[in-house]
């Protein structure tokens, strides 16, 4: 599955993956088909991992599979495409500071913004997650949780929305 293939690039900066690509590659395709749900797990490194798609594009972002979209220049105000590095729509509570799976959406920066994910250890040791050792204790992560305490952990200025 070339999706597989794709998602495994955020094992990028491991130097010795428990679970060498050649075995990873074939694991997580089997889990992309028959737990697709999982793919909700690597919202945050979207940016990272579609990279190569996303050069020529000033923004990313993910949102669940039910939201439909149309002319996003009629609800996302100027101000939340210019001043923030990350904006993101809650629905009944936007007094919580959390990165929501609902539609969240970030300035393409590959260095910094689209990097942010790394803060969450678990997305980037996918080798050992999906190693044989680990075969049985395999469970779904929210992602919405660890991205949400990490990115505000950072060093790094960010300007962050909440709508």
């Amino acid at each position: 599955c070339g999706l597989a293939k794709l998602f495994t690039r955020v094992t990028d900066q491991r130097q010795a993956l428990e679970t060498p690509l050649d075995k990873l590659i074939p694991t997580l395709s089997s889990q992309i088909i028959y737990y697709p749900y999982i793919l909700v797990e690597y919202k945050p490194a979207f940016g990272h991992i579609f990279a190569d798609y996303l050069t020529s594009y000033s923004h990313w972002g993910y949102s669940d599979i039910d939201v439909v979209f149309g002319d996003m220049t009629r609800w996302i105000d100027t101000d939340e495409w210019n001043d923030y590095d990350i904006v993101t729509y809650g629905f009944g509570d936007q007094d919580k500071l959390y990165l929501r799976g609902q539609f969240t959406f970030h300035k393409n920066d590959p260095k910094v913004i689209n990097q942010l994910w790394r803060h969450c250890k678990y997305l980037s040791e996918m080798d050992i997650r999906y190693s044989e050792k680990n075969a049985s204790e395999r469970k779904f992560e929210s992602a919405e949780g660890c991205y949400s305490q990490a990115v505000p952990r950072t060093n790094k200025q960010l300007n962050m929305k909440t709508a």
